[in-house]
This record gives structure tokens, sequence and C-alpha cells, in this order.
């Protein structure tokens, strides 16, 4: 838990990771596995105009069942889960593709007061489904009559993770003696497929690929954006503009010798002058500690590679490797960390993005790097005394980086704690907690020391240097 900050700052990385775009795949998720419960992101163009991920239109839709009448608790659970097995069987409507639809409200709004009124019924005298005859007081009348309103995924023929669904369900539940409960499932169920099938039906263009034989106008390309940088994937809006059968020589040239996820500075495409491209505006999320994964234009996941830096310094930092490391040790780690260099080494030639096979890739070597050096975490680890934020003073930190022995690993590191709140670039640093504290100021030193801190906004090294030398007088043992 203090990894994460303690409960609050955890529950904000919950809430990143469940925003991540779509039906949770990337995770290897079972049909049945709840989407995300929270909103799923909005996106302007840069002309203003809203937008949704395609892959995140169910999530939305799912969004609108969360009603008084459908509250997130036990009970309701299977309705979710069983909603699950639908939006993932019906998105196969959309071929595992990356694209966008046009977020009209007031058909969002039309859904949600439908759904809203035909929830009233579902336990009405009047609902369709009721259990009254033996026979449908049953596991395998609950089965059929599910299977019946599902539409049949390709990959799952037999509803088999239906059935293991209720299955559990029943072990919990025994149909026979708890009938009304079966019942609600089967007329909510009913009312949500009913109306979710209506709405595709009537806006059948979101949910399928953008066309490509019917001379389509429009091409869509997402353009990301980051503090200091906007920029799009040049293969991305190639792929757009050749759907669309635009002039794409200029654009080839420009690509030429380039890999996939080679990146276009904005203002060089808005150069191009190209019509009827709209440009999505895609804010990359940053997660406080685990990087956040989002799709590529070809199916895949991609990750900032200044992330990819980050989530490898903080990992090193959790297993305490530099824990009561010596000189020797230390080199022999941060050797073995090189391969970040090479992750980062690409960002001034315009791959700013890594793959998930360039990032696995990376995490192989490391972890080779260290198994060949003979390094291991060690045996015995001192956890971190965790002290809430904007509770701590740079005495205390600095007693806690001498108890976990770091200053004989980075003897700058005491020199930092030193004066680190007197430093008006690491304000931040009075709003997080000893944990995070102590793991920044290692992560400034490991970046440091790895020649890669002029990639990190607030780690030029010429600004390092200065602290070094503002804290010269400052105590280190």
């Amino acid at each position: 838990m203090d990894y994460y900050g303690g409960h609050g700052t955890l529950l904000v990385n919950v809430e990143e990771y469940r925003n991540f775009p779509g039906n949770l795949d990337k995770f290897q998720a079972e049909l049945s596995t709840p989407y995300p419960v929270i909103s799923p992101r909005h996106f302007q163009s840069m002309s203003k105009k809203s937008y949704i991920y395609k892959r995140d239109l169910f999530p939305q839709m799912q969004m609108l069942t969360k009603i008084p009448n459908l509250r997130a608790d036990q009970d309701n659970k299977p309705l979710i889960q069983i909603m699950a097995i639908y939006s993932r069987t019906k998105e196969e409507m959309m071929e595992g593709k990356v694209e966008f639809a046009p977020l009209e409200f007031e058909n969002w709004v039309k859904l949600g007061k439908e759904l809203s009124r035909k929830f009233q019924y579902a336990t009405h005298q009047n609902k369709k489904y009721k259990m009254k005859q033996k026979n449908q007081k049953t596991m395998k009348f609950v089965f059929d009559t599910l299977k019946a309103m599902l539409p049949v995924n390709r990959y799952d023929p037999e509803f088999t993770s239906l059935r293991k669904l209720l299955m559990r369900l029943h072990e919990l539940k025994p149909v026979e003696n708890n009938h009304a409960f079966y019942e609600f499932i089967l007329n909510m169920m009913y009312v949500i497929i009913e109306e979710f099938d209506k709405f595709i039906k009537a806006n059948k263009s979101w949910f399928l690929p953008y066309p490509v034989d019917r001379n389509p106008i429009t091409a869509y390309v997402r353009v990301f954006k980051e503090n200091k940088n906007n920029y799009v994937l040049g293969f991305e809006l190639l792929k757009e503009m050749q759907r669309c059968g635009m002039n794409t020589v200029q654009l080839e040239e420009m690509l030429q010798g380039h890999r996939p996820l080679f990146c276009l500075d904005i203002r060089n495409v808005l150069q191009l002058e190209l019509k009827n491209v709209e440009r999505i505006v895609v804010d990359i999320v940053k997660s406080h500690k685990t990087p956040v994964w989002f799709p590529s234009y070809d199916g895949t996941f991609c990750l900032q590679r200044l992330d990819t830096v980050q989530y490898f310094v903080n990992w090193i930092h959790t297993k305490r490797y530099f824990q009561d490391a010596t000189e020797e040790t230390r080199d022999k780690i941060l050797e073995a960390l090189k391969p970040l260099k090479t992750v980062v080494d690409y960002i001034p030639f315009n791959y700013r993005l890594i793959s998930e096979a360039e990032f696995n890739k990376t995490r192989t070597e490391i972890l080779e790097n260290l198994k060949n050096a003979g390094i291991v975490p060690p045996a015995q680890k001192r956890e971190v005394r965790q002290i809430h934020p904007g509770l701590w003073t740079e005495k205390q930190l600095v007693e806690e980086l001498k108890y976990l022995d770091l200053g004989r690993t980075f003897p700058e590191i005491l020199k930092i704690g030193n004066i680190v709140l007197k430093i008006k670039e690491l304000n931040h640093i009075r709003d997080v907690d000893m944990f995070t504290a102590v793991e920044m100021l290692q992560s400034f030193c490991i970046i440091r020391r790895l020649g890669i801190a002029h990639h990190f906004i607030i780690f030029k090294e010429e600004w390092f240097e200065g602290l070094i030398t503002l804290s010269d007088d400052s105590p280190t043992d």
C-alpha cells in the first residue's frame, strides 16, 4: 500500500487503470469481466467537435444503466457481467480497429431516459418473464432464456462463459430458492439488450469500421498532447488519408525510411494544409506509478518513452536493489539499466512512443543483465517509514535516506535531501508522502547517472549540478 502512497493515491491509480479505453482485453479479460465502471474519456477535435473511442461506446452505454434501479451491489453484479458478454460480442462489429465515433449527446440522453422508463416495468406485474412453473425454477431455464437473448460470440459459440457465470451464481443463490432474484436478472437483461440493440441499429455507423469503398470524405487522426509537444503518428495519418483516397505524396516523403511509431510535430502537419482531416486531441494520461497503455492505430498498444523509464526506475526502487549497495554493486545495477538509455535515445528522432514489443524487449534485457551480474534484491529489506504528505521535514527525509543506507550508494542524495523544500522547481514534493519523496530523490540520482537527465524537463543536467553546488555546505553524514 505504501508504494502507492496510501489508500487515496492507490484509488487514483485504480481510476486511471479503469479508464483504459475499451473492454480491457489488453489485460486478457474474460468475456464476463465487467467493463470499467467510470465514465469513458471524451475528446474534442481541433474543430471543437466531440468524439469517443468506438471501443468506449459500450462502457458509455453501460454507464446509462447506473440508476437507482440498478445499483452497483452484489445482487446486480451478474447483470454487469452478462452485459459484458453482450458488449464484447457486439464489439466484433468494430473488427478491433482504433477509431472514433461522434459524441452526439442528445442520442445518449434519449437512450438513458428510455432505459430508466423501461427499468420501472422490469419488476412490474406485466413483466415478460415469470418463473411460476416448476420447470422454470431451474438453472437450465435461466441459461436457455439468457442464451436466446444474447448474440453468439464466435469465440464462445456454446456460451461457456455464460454457463460458468451462472453456475457460480447458482452455488451462492440456488435458482429453486431464489426465483425472484433470477426473474429480476432475466427481465432487466431483456430491457437492456432490447434497448441496446435498438440504439446500435439507429447509430450503426458508430459501431462499424470507417468506410473504405463508399467515397469517405473525412480522415481522422489523433493529436497527442504533452506539456510542450503536440504530435501525430505519421503512419496513422497516412493510413487514414489512403483510406479516403487523398493525395499522400508529400506525407509519404516525410515518412520515408521511418518506423511505424514515427511522430510528426503538429506544426509540420498543419503546414501540409490538408483538407477534410479531423484532428482529435488526446491528452496523454499520466498515472502516478504505473504508466497507462493506449491503443496504437494497428491494434497494438504503446507507451510514452519517458513513462517507460520512470516505470523501470520505480520498479528498481520498490525492489530495494540499491539498499545497502556498495559502489561496485550500484555501478552494476546502473549498467543493467543501460537499455533505458536506448529507450530515450530515440526521442530526439521523433519516436516519442514505445511499442509493447519494444517495452517487453527492454524488460527482458534488464532482467537478463541483472541476472548475469549476479544482482538480486536484498534478503532483508528496510521499508520506508511512512509519513503522510505535508507532515515531514527535510531533516526527517535525510534521516530516512540514511536509515535506508542510500547515502552510501548515492552520496549526492543526502545533499539534495537537505535543501529539497527550498527548491522552487520541486514545490510539488511538499504534496507527496515520505515513500514518494524518497522514490523521487533516488530517481533523480539514477536518471542522472544513466546520462539521460536531459530528456526530463525537471532533471536538466545543469540544473542538477546547480543543486549539488547549492547544497555543498549541507551535511552528508
